[in-house]
């Protein structure tokens, strides 16, 4: 896999943790590969679900285009993870509306340090996309102290960056 495409992935969740006050993510190489075998997998069978099992938290999504020369892909699956943000209520603890919000809790777990990517083309050209994370995220109760609020200045900061970026 590109280098690439696993740096422009990582730098993505930093960007959107440091808007909530989490540490930057670091690449694990064993967290890679477990994303990329899920990935294969998943590519093989045509379909973008979770794994039963997991020892790590995860995040899956599927591209419907299948231009890989370029990390569009890994930037969108990102950007759509975070959109759930607009969804998640800060002021309470309720696993109500977690199945709309977990891709973006996931990306901003405080708690969470390390992350894999794993990115595989299925034969129908769609585009399957995995993030695995350690200590993995949405962990009962403990929300309130792992998902944390936007911090202004970084989204404005965030936002003044992607508009330089967009000219």
């Amino acid at each position: 896999m590109r280098r690439k495409f696993i740096e422009d992935c990582l730098d993505a969740h930093n960007r959107y943790r440091a808007i909530h006050g989490s540490e930057p993510l670091q690449i694990e190489p064993k967290l890679n590969k477990y994303a990329n075998v899920w990935a294969t997998y998943l590519a093989k069978k045509g379909d973008p679900t979770r794994r039963k099992t997991l020892h790590y938290g995860e995040n899956v999504y599927i591209a419907f285009f299948g231009d890989v020369s370029r990390s569009g892909p890994v930037v969108e699956a990102v950007d759509s993870w975070y959109q759930e943000s607009k969804y998640y209520g800060y002021e309470e603890e309720s696993k109500a509306n977690l199945k709309a919000v977990r891709h973006f809790t996931q990306l901003v777990w405080k708690e969470t340090k390390f992350m894999g990517f794993g990115m595989v083309t299925s034969p129908t050209g769609q585009i399957y996309i995995v993030c695995n994370y350690d200590p993995p995220g949405n962990v009962e109760e403990k929300f309130a102290e792992n998902v944390l609020p936007p911090k202004e200045e970084e989204e404005s900061r965030f936002a003044k960056r992607s508009f330089r970026i967009a000219r």
